[in-house]
């Protein structure tokens, strides 16, 4: 995949918008990302995690929006606070200060919908 058509910098050509992205690493030449973006007309969103050094773009791997998970704000919101609590959180370097941020906009965004 090229980078134009790269979900996480160009995401209108799958016809999604990027809501958000968690950055679960310590930044140093590295990515550990979740990240969560909508399309329009549908009531859900759509997310990922990719990971990796500095060689490769985030999500350069992601071809189609059949590859993403798909739910409402209960399920991303669960899949976000997994990732937070889970089994390689002592080297998370996401605080619980970016965290609820995240969750408060996606909960905005999703009222109405139902989960």
């Amino acid at each position: 995949m090229s980078w134009e058509s790269n979900p996480y910098y160009h995401p209108e050509k799958l016809g999604l918008a990027k809501v958000v992205d968690l950055d679960f690493s310590d930044g140093c030449y590295q990515f550990d990302l979740t990240a969560v973006w909508t399309k329009e007309g549908e009531k859900q969103f759509f997310w990922a995690d990719d990971s990796g050094c500095s060689c490769p773009s985030p999500f350069e791997n992601f071809n189609t929006v059949e590859q993403f998970e798909k739910g409402g704000f209960k399920q991303v919101r669960d899949h976000l606070t997994a990732r937070f609590d889970g089994e390689y959180s002592y080297g998370s370097y996401v605080k619980i200060t970016e965290l609820h941020p995240v969750i408060e906009k996606l909960h905005e965004i999703s009222k109405g919908w139902e989960d």
